[in-house]
């Protein structure tokens, strides 16, 4: 189990990249130890409890790096431990619009961030298209377009309800 190091709490989802409780990016914080969840003083080199070394992350706040470098990281997606990482809340109505008329090609897939899963309905799609005639095109082509569709149904009922970066949607 991995535990935030900027508030203590266990990472519910183990592949979430930003915790659950505080919205920090992993791995950033100098708090907590991230193996155990115990809380940190600022002199400590290991944890008192667990013996991990609390000074391994390249993010955390005591890893030389002056302030203006810490600010420019955070604007560009990354955390040092002191705030709350800018990523920008998706609305959950946008992406189920989304998927309803796009659902085929990965277009809510892509706003959500689910990269991989975007890509591969995408490729299905133009492989579908492009072997329409074939037949087995027209099979493709409906497999998307259900894929789709279940998507869009998910997201109106609420089933699907963080984006690729485990932050919440909104709507």
């Amino acid at each position: 189990m991995y535990f935030c190091k900027n508030c203590g709490e266990p990472f519910l989802i183990e592949e979430n990249s930003i915790c659950d409780k505080c919205g920090v990016y992993r791995n950033c914080g100098t708090s907590f130890c991230h193996n155990c969840g115990n809380h940190l003083k600022a002199e400590d080199e290991v944890c008192p409890v667990c013996g991990v070394d609390a000074n391994n992350s390249y993010m955390s706040n005591n890893n030389g790096f002056a302030d203006f470098e810490l600010k420019y990281r955070d604007m560009n997606g990354y955390n040092s431990g002191y705030g709350t990482p800018y990523t920008p809340q998706k609305s959950m109505i946008a992406a189920g619009i989304l998927a309803l008329f796009f659902g085929s090609w990965g277009v809510h897939n892509f706003y959500l961030g689910y990269t991989k899963k975007a890509v591969t309905q995408l490729t299905l799609s133009i492989v579908g298209y492009c072997l329409f005639c074939v037949g087995i095109g027209m099979i493709i082509t409906l497999i998307t377009s259900i894929w789709g569709f279940a998507e869009a149904i998910m997201l109106f009922t609420r089933q699907i309800e963080v984006d690729g970066h485990g932050q919440r949607l909104i709507g």
